[in-house]
């Protein structure tokens, strides 16, 4: 795990309680990691986290504070209504920002937890509601770090779980319980060291990568694709990496998740705001300005490489949109953002995303470009999402995107390869109008393209393009699109058998006679080219599609619309002999056919459409003669053509623009009527949504507080239990009356000597009839509850049994008198025996027998009359004086020795 150890930040809210439990009382206090737990505390209220998590634990439990260092094998728990970060492993607790909606402390902390400690950063996500912790996470998995979240089924809210899941970085997925095995096996991973890296390791892995996650990684950086490769090692528990390419080999699953953990997508909403404010301050008004040149208006062109899942898109498309509403301007952006990542192009084509957004939005913003959806999610506006086109796109092997005013890849070359990065500049330079703008990551720089790029801020690397197109450096694709399979010598390896003869004339026949053909779907769609296609299609400029009319070149789409038409209907091939087609200026006959084709997994049928340029036949000289004599004829024959096209195809558009007025029409009354159903609930949603939103932050504190307080409640539970107990031990009857003399609670003595029954809690005491007469009981508690003074009295039963009943104040713990305390001690024995005593006492009292009562000491402490009459000392006169003036000089020795041994036993 490298130097130091590792730091756990553990992030909660509701139902968290349950789970910290799980996990720590799970956890071995010598794990040589330090845990700083992130719950989802109530601002305005005393945690006791503390106190009820360090009963699970022998580890030290503390309250973190500020400028505390972190220390291994000890847990520290945020204080209420802070923020948590760390630095250099010091901790350091500040005040929360004002913040609005649903800000929360844990992402902060895990996103200082991963700047701070990097790859020994590790993120646990256990039960709570919202999206809590997602970005955190993220920024762990960018840094090499350990993720992992609690199993839904197990944790008592399960959406904090299942929304770090969905972010694709979570590692292991696990019930608390289980979690301290995995951080110690993760612990225990010895690194994989670069020595056992064989040459072509590497490059097998690329390969795989290829093969079976379909992803092309050649180009980036050594170190960086083994950092990330040890990483996989670690959770796959594989030592070096030549087991670890076996692993993939025999894992396809492993590669999706290794491609998935290279494709970094670490973003956010105006990530490094003082980049953003270069934009928005230079940039875009420049380009929104020189978008209008007199009357024409051109839209402005962005090209966003290596976009993610979308927000650094939506953040530029949000600062353009801005500036052309502040210049009253009509045109609007045409932002392309494109990625490797599929998975992540999805997120960011839905444009879905968690409600912790908002930390890094204004409130003008998220009013403006976002709409409250279900589930604690934002979704953006459609507005702001019609300006963005999401493709996917690999800057190695893909052409660029052409005649651009911005591009803006931040972040992305700091993973490729130097000579690489030189030839994606030389690419964007190309790529850009003169006067284009880009925008690199504040660790990216052009290198040695100083001569074709002016700064324009070189602390965020903001660009200006300068000096004409070099097509001499441009190389496209940057790297073949082929790779040859990296080969690895095995024992069992056999010469390859050379191909087959048929094979190799069927590629020849096909490559020199196979006519230019296309595979499309009902839709128009191309699914498949065969080939010289590009004498009949082209792209056409602007956005990428797939889409064969829109492909077509000029006079060939109603050829291709006509023939696919006809083929559909009749289920028959379809041909059009009189097509024509532009090429180099001029129209070229060409017959253009459409066959049907059947195949299972399209139960709508495909359409094969072949291109083929009409032959010319010629016959010697007397065919050229011919020709030439006939040229005129064929000059008002191809005009008659092209008349009979042009009219064709004005019809073609006019029947399409009958039936596209039609249906405007009717769209745009269901408009209307959605438009005004839609903003009566918008209105309606928005309060809503600030209610609940107010309402869930206030359940997630109650939550943890209610956890807290079940905690308590369980204490007192068994302190109350000790206390009846103890009452019911002492054999004293008690009952407790409230201040209206009600019977709040009594114990079990007192169903013998009252008659009292559980059915009597509630009952005025007055009601009851005692089985002890005290008619002066009632008066003596009412006068309790007046004057505060206890009161005590003896009573006897029918039985001859005597009592010693008090009435005492029943004080509160804040001081307060709610009640009165009855208690009845049986004193029948204590008064007999002080019967007894004061009989014997006056049978010596008044004895004729002298009787002296001395301490161990020889002093006087009693005196009868017998005594008075034989001394003639009153008892009074007695009491001053000493055994040796009593007794005779000759008793005193023996006497004095008698008390002497009395007193030492």
């Amino acid at each position: 795990m490298g130097d130091g150890f590792p730091v756990v930040g553990i992030g909660a809210s509701a139902g968290g309680l349950d789970a910290f439990k799980k996990l720590l009382s799970a956890m071995p206090i010598d794990t040589g990691m330090a845990f700083v737990l992130i719950p989802h505390l109530d601002p305005t209220h005393a945690s006791l986290m503390v106190e009820l998590l360090a009963r699970q634990t022998t580890m030290p439990v503390r309250e973190a504070r500020d400028a505390l260092l972190v220390e291994a094998n000890h847990v520290y728990v945020i204080p209420p209504n802070a923020d948590l970060t760390i630095e250099h492993r010091v901790l350091r607790v500040t005040p929360p920002p004002a913040r609005r909606g649903s800000y929360t402390a844990i992402d902060v902390f895990l996103r200082s937890l991963a700047a701070d400690q990097g790859a020994r950063a590790v993120g646990i996500i256990l039960s709570g509601t919202g999206s809590h912790g997602s970005l955190g996470v993220t920024a762990i998995n960018a840094v090499g770090g350990f993720v992992l979240a609690q199993t839904p089924e197990s944790a008592e809210h399960d959406q904090m779980p299942r929304n770090a899941i969905a972010t694709g970085v979570v590692d292991l997925i696990l019930p608390p319980e289980e979690m301290p095995k995995a951080l110690l096996r993760h612990a225990a991973e010895p690194s994989a060291s670069g020595a056992d890296v064989a040459p072509g390791d590497l490059a097998q892995i690329v390969f795989l990568l290829r093969t079976q996650a379909k992803r092309d990684f050649r180009g980036y950086r050594t170190n960086m694709l083994m950092r990330r490769v040890r990483r996989r090692m670690g959770v796959c528990h594989v030592g070096r990496v030549a087991e670890y390419v076996e692993f993939l080999r025999t894992h396809p699953e492993e590669g999706q998740a290794l491609a998935k953990d290279l494709s970094i997508g670490v973003t956010a909403f105006f990530r490094e705001p003082e980049a953003f404010q270069v934009l928005e301050r230079v940039v875009i008004p420049d380009l929104v300005q020189r978008s209008r040149h007199g009357d024409e208006a051109r839209p402005v062109r962005v090209w966003v490489p290596g976009c993610a899942t979308g927000e650094e898109a939506y953040s530029i498309a949000m600062l353009f949109l801005e500036e052309f509403g502040a210049a009253k301007r009509p045109v609007a952006p045409q932002v392309f953002a494109t990625d490797v990542d599929d998975e992540s192009l999805d997120v960011a084509r839905a444009g879905m995303y968690p409600d912790s957004l908002a930390a890094a939005l204004s409130a003008e913003r998220l009013r403006q470009f976002f709409v409250k959806a279900n589930g604690h999610r934002y979704q953006v506006s459609k507005a702001l999402r019609d300006v963005i086109t999401f493709a996917p796109q690999n800057l190695i092997s893909d052409a660029p995107f052409s005649k651009l005013d911005l591009i803006a890849c931040r972040n992305v070359l700091i993973y490729l390869e130097p000579d690489v990065q030189a030839k994606i500049i030389a690419v964007f330079h190309f790529a850009l109008n003169e006067g284009g703008y880009l925008i690199l990551g504040p660790a990216e720089s052009i290198g040695p393209a100083t001569d074709r790029f002016e700064p324009i801020s070189k602390k965020w690397r903001v660009y200006r393009r300068i000096g004409g197109a070099r097509r001499d450096l441009v190389e496209i694709p940057i790297l073949p699109t082929t790779a040859q399979r990296p080969r690895t010598t095995r024992h069992d390896e056999r010469p390859r058998p050379p191909a087959a003869i048929a094979e190799l004339l069927h590629r020849t026949l096909l490559a020199e006679f196979a006519p230019a053909a296309v595979l499309i779907d009902r839709r128009y769609q191309i699914r498949s080219v065969q080939g010289p296609v590009v004498d009949y299609l082209e792209f056409p400029p602007g956005e990428l599609t797939r889409n064969v009319l829109s492909m077509a070149r000029s006079g060939l789409r109603p050829g291709i619309r006509g023939v696919c038409e006809r083929a559909l209907k009749s289920q028959r091939p379809a041909t059009d002999a009189n097509a024509r087609v532009k090429r180099h200026g001029t129209y070229v006959p060409c017959t253009v056919t459409a066959r049907p084709v059947t195949t299972p997994t399209d139960p709508d049928g495909l359409l094969a459409v072949t291109f083929q340029d009409a032959t010319v036949r010629t016959k010697g000289t007397k065919g050229a003669a011919r020709a030439t004599s006939h040229r005129h004829l064929d000059d008002v024959t191809l005009v008659r053509d092209l008349e009979h096209e042009l009219k064709a195809t004005r019809d073609d558009l006019q029947g399409t623009i009958d039936e596209l007025k039609t249906t405007n029409e009717e769209l745009k009354a269901s408009h209307e009527e959605v438009l005004s159903m839609n903003e009566e609930l918008q209105s309606t949603n928005e309060e809503l949504e600030s209610s609940k939103e107010e309402l869930q932050s206030l359940n997630e504190e109650l939550s943890t507080v209610n956890s807290q307080l079940q905690d308590k409640v369980h204490e007192l539970d068994a302190s109350n239990n000790d206390m009846v107990n103890l009452l019911a031990s002492t054999d004293i009857a008690t009952v407790f009356l409230d201040a209206d003399l009600r019977i709040r609670r009594f114990t079990p003595p007192t169903t013998r000597l009252l008659n009292l029954l559980p059915t009597d809690l509630g009952r005025p005491f007055r009601d009851i009839a005692p089985q002890v007469p005290d008619p002066t009981l009632v008066d003596d508690a009412r006068r309790v509850l007046e004057t505060l003074t206890s009161r005590e009295t003896v009573v006897r039963d029918g039985h001859a049994r005597a009592y010693l009943r008090r009435v005492l104040p029943y004080r509160t713990a804040d001081k307060r008198i709610d009640g009165v305390v009855l208690t009845w001690v049986d004193i029948t024995q204590r008064l007999a025996a002080e019967a007894e005593s004061r009989q014997l006492t006056t049978v010596l009292r008044d004895s004729n027998d002298a009787v002296a009562l001395f301490d161990l000491d020889g002093r006087i402490i009693g005196w009868n009359r017998g005594a008075e009459r034989l001394y003639g000392y009153t008892e009074a006169e007695a009491r001053a004086r000493h055994l040796q003036d009593l007794v005779p000089e000759s008793l005193r020795a023996s006497t004095l020795d008698l008390l002497r041994r009395i007193s030492h036993g």
